[in-house]
């Protein structure tokens, strides 16, 4: 019930935003594909294919963070 609640508080917060052209959600383009993902962090993705380091370690040589894992 509270969950509910939220949720309608939520919604009417988003609509007044909407009227005031303060809240437009999530901008065009937002997502990329995965083959965009892939071709962004190529050396990423070459170090977990090639080599048997783990996540932690890969995250750390390359500066990126565990999150793209």
């Amino acid at each position: 019930m509270e969950n509910n609640q939220r949720k309608i508080c939520q919604n009417e917060g988003i609509q007044l935003a909407k009227i005031k052209q303060k809240y437009n959600g999530r901008r065009r383009g937002a997502r990329t594909s995965p083959t965009a993902l892939l071709n962004k962090y190529q050396n990423v993705s070459e170090l977990i294919d090639k080599s048997d380091l783990s996540a932690r370690r890969i995250a750390g040589i390359t500066g990126i963070a565990l999150i793209l894992f």
